[in-house]
């Protein structure tokens, strides 16, 4: 196969993945450039020369791994750590990864242990240098005028520094940890069957790679980890700062270096290790209903998770929460559901929005807007889309979220417009970050209600609480700030 047709496979390839990759988070292509439109040009050519340079830093720490028995040029790692790269960020569930062993192969000739060992080594330093540019930023990073301290960066930074030296001890000691799966293998005597021992022989292949990479090797690669990740910072704060995430009268005007540098970390390790989360009720709510009922019942110690809708319907009929909050709670067989309150829908904007100073806006204004949407799988997400079918709309969709504040965070960077419960942009309203105008879609609200397991035999602590919620709805606590 020759290389234009190579080049014109592989640039197919990569537009039909993008693509996929755009229809599967319901983000439209126009939503991207309007983005990239906002940019400034000077930050757009920053953060790419930023980004073009970290490739070749990239490939220096490869060609320091690889044996120097399989040599293979510097200029000819940088495309491969380029492909492996995008194939880690779009691939699912990680398998990405393990491409860098199958271009090591068919581009430089390094045999398939020898190139699991460099992507082992080189992966586990990424993490040791990760936790430990956290754990630096856990224990500088003071807290600014609108955050109060935090009693638990301290301990969380001395943790991520004691995990940072045993990523350090793993990536230099990958060869017992081969031998003590081997070991483990022997022992459950699997190292007698057909795939027991092609994995047995591939192990031992392994760890004499990996005991090919010398200290001196390990310390070259680590040093120029270094350069590598604060260049990565560096990108991120750049495109931080350009989206507005730093500046004076944002929602996040109070960020800076430090702060991004934790921030952007925990967002790489949440994509190297995938979690989730949702940001259903509101936080600030539950905070203050916690404040409340613990000052009239101090000897009481409340937990708080914030879960997907699933997670939080699985964790209560398992026992593992006493009560659960959601909005639109489904009936249930194994649940006891108790209606709380609702919310009404607003339209939500930038302040700086064609739409910010209407005293109310239509269906048919919302469907000519981008619309940053919750996540097709939630139910206020099937709410908001049937209340505009009925009156023969549909959103535009950009982008869509499982989570209320990223998507209040992705309209305050002017990617779009959405429809969110007034409480929850209340704080935003008040500072002036955010518009909210009301609907001319009354009966669109969001019900909360309150979940717990049938027939449980809740504790005196958990049916104070609940009792407590039920005299102090959200009505109650506004009405009562305000006196």
């Amino acid at each position: 196969m020759n290389t234009v047709l190579r080049l014109t496979l592989s640039l197919v390839l990569a537009v039909g993945l993008v693509m996929l990759l755009l229809h599967w988070s319901g983000t439209e292509p126009g939503a991207i450039f309007s983005a990239l439109g906002s940019l400034d040009a000077s930050v757009y050519w920053t953060a790419l020369g930023v980004q073009v340079l970290i490739y070749p830093l990239r490939a220096m720490r490869l060609r320091t791994l690889l044996p120097a028995a399989h040599p293979v040029p510097t200029a000819r790692l940088i495309p491969i750590t380029a492909a492996h790269v995008l194939a880690s960020n779009v691939l699912p569930a990680k398998v990405g990864e393990a491409s860098l062993v199958l271009y090591l192969r068919r581009a430089g000739g390094v045999p398939a242990a020898h190139g699991t060992a460099v992507l082992y080594v080189s992966r586990v330093l990424d993490f040791a240098t990760l936790t430990g540019a956290m754990a630096a930023a856990c224990l500088i990073l003071e807290p600014g005028p609108e955050i109060s301290a935090l009693p638990w960066m301290t301990p969380l930074g001395v943790g991520l520094g004691v995990m940072t030296l045993a990523l350090i001890w793993l990536a230099a000691s990958g060869g017992r940890i081969v031998s003590l799966a081997t070991g483990l293998l022997s022992m459950l005597h699997l190292d007698r069957t057909g795939i027991g021992v092609r994995v047995v022989g591939f192990a031992e292949r392994l760890r004499e790679s990996l005991a090919q990479v010398g200290r001196r090797q390990l310390w070259s690669a680590a040093a120029l980890g270094l350069p590598i990740w604060i260049l990565v910072f560096i990108f991120y704060a750049t495109l931080a700062q350009g989206l507005g995430l730093g500046f004076e009268g944002s929602s996040l005007g109070h960020l800076g270096f430090v702060d991004m540098v934790f921030g952007v970390g925990l967002g790489i390790l949440g994509n190297m290790i995938p979690i989730n989360g949702f940001g259903g009720f509101g936080l600030q709510d539950m905070g203050w209903y916690t404040q409340q009922f613990t000052s009239v019942y101090s000897r009481a110690r409340i937990r708080l998770a914030y879960l997907h809708p699933d997670e939080v319907v699985e964790a209560v009929i398992s026992d593992a929460a006493d009560l659960g909050i959601l909005a639109f709670p489904n009936v249930n067989r194994s649940l006891t559901i108790i209606p709380w309150h609702s919310e009404p829908m607003v339209f939500v904007c930038s302040t700086t929005h064609s739409l910010a100073k209407n005293r109310i806006v239509t269906a048919a204004e919302v469907a000519q807007q981008r619309f940053v949407a919750f996540d097709k799988t939630l139910s206020i997400r099937k709410a908001i889309d049937r209340a505009l079918r009925e009156r023969g709309f549909k959103a535009k969709m950009a982008m869509q979220f499982d989570n209320i504040e990223t998507i209040k965070q992705a309209i305050t960077t002017q990617a779009g417009v959405s429809i969110l419960p007034r409480p929850s942009v209340s704080r935003e309203v008040e500072e002036g970050v955010l518009a909210a105008i009301p609907l001319d879609i009354p009966e669109l609200i969001r019900p909360i209600g309150i979940v717990h397991r049938r027939q449980k035999v809740l504790t005196p602590t958990t049916a104070a609480l609940l009792e407590f919620l039920q005299k102090h709805r959200p009505g109650d606590r506004v009405a009562a700030s305000g006196s």
